[in-house]
This record gives C-alpha cells, structure tokens and sequence, in this order.
C-alpha cells in the first residue's frame, strides 16, 4: 500500500511538470516575433534626396519587406558641414548637367537658383512618402536628424517627395519610386 501511494505521487508529480512544460511551450509558441526592423538616413538638399543605410552606405532607394518597422533620421545638407553641404549642391548641377533634371537652366543658373533659396531662408525641406503617412520636415541648420517610426504595412511602390516648398527648384525635388515594400 505504502508502494501504491509513492508511485500515485511520482505519477502526480511527473503530471504536473509536464504540464507545466506543455503550458510554457505553448506560450513560447503564441508569443509573434518582433517584426523586421530597419534604419535609413536621408539627407535632403536643394533639389533632391540621398539616402544611406544602417551602415553608412548611399543606396538609390528604401527596400523593405512588408511588416518591417521602418525608423528614417532625416536631416538637411544644410546642417552638415560645408564641404558636405557644397558636395550636394554639386550633385543638383551635375543632375542638370546630365539632363536628369532641371530643363531650361544652365549649369550656373541652377547654383545661383541654390544660393538664391538659401539666401531667402528657403532651406527646410520635407520627406513626404506618397501612399503613407509620413511627412518629415528638416530643422534647417539643426544638427540632429528628425526620427520618425512607422511600419511598412502596404506594399507597392512609392515616391519621395519634398512637401515644402524650398525655392525654385522645389517641383523636381522628387525620388520616383523611392520607397519599395514587396
């Protein structure tokens, strides 16, 4: 009888740890993975966008998978130093020199139309993702990049766009289908 009672406890014993393991695995189990996650700099200058990732390097436009929690830090060029602020001024020029943008204006003009809108104080941009709700805009001369977070939740293709108006190049500021959720 003695025995019959020891083995009724070892067998309670062993149901109840087993349980307890079944209820922790099934937990583990409900429990979602944290969604992707992704980090983007985007500067913004007179009349465009350069976009790098988490590791420093430039990228011709935003990929993610959808579901990713997408966190950009924006910042105008004209925060940064001069020799990086003046090298993305080069790049606007050379877009016009390559015909890529700015019809109608001479490589010179597009400087002075530069110096022009900083010389007004026309120096905030935005970054404006077409189909979300994600409209950013610059702290000029700030030095801390703007942060915003938000999930990529519809896929498809989508523009960047510069929503403040920032002198007269403003109406090219675009990046055609600068952000990708697949």
């Amino acid at each position: 009888m003695q025995e019959s009672k020891s083995r009724f406890w070892i067998l309670i014993g062993v149901a109840v740890v087993v349980g307890a393991l079944v209820g922790f695995g099934a937990t583990m189990l409900a429990t979602p993975a944290p969604p992707p996650t992704a980090t983007f700099t985007v500067v913004a200058y007179h009349w465009g966008f350069a976009i790098y990732d988490e590791d420093g390097v430039e990228i011709p436009k935003i990929e993610v998978a959808r579901g990713t929690e997408v966190t950009l830090l924006v910042i105008g060029a004209e925060a940064l130093s001069t020799d990086i602020h003046e090298e993305f001024g080069h790049r606007t020029v050379e877009a016009w020199e390559n015909k890529t943008a700015f019809g109608g204006k001479t490589g010179p003009e597009i400087h002075d139309e530069i110096e022009d809108a900083e010389d007004q104080g026309l120096m905030d941009h935005s970054v404006r993702i077409s189909g979300y709700d994600v409209d950013i805009k610059t702290k000029a001369m700030s030095p801390s990049p703007v942060k915003v977070t938000f999930t990529a939740d519809t896929a498809g293709t989508f523009d960047i766009i510069c929503n403040f108006f920032c002198g007269w190049g403003h109406q090219y500021m675009a990046l055609t289908g600068g952000f990708v959720v697949s």
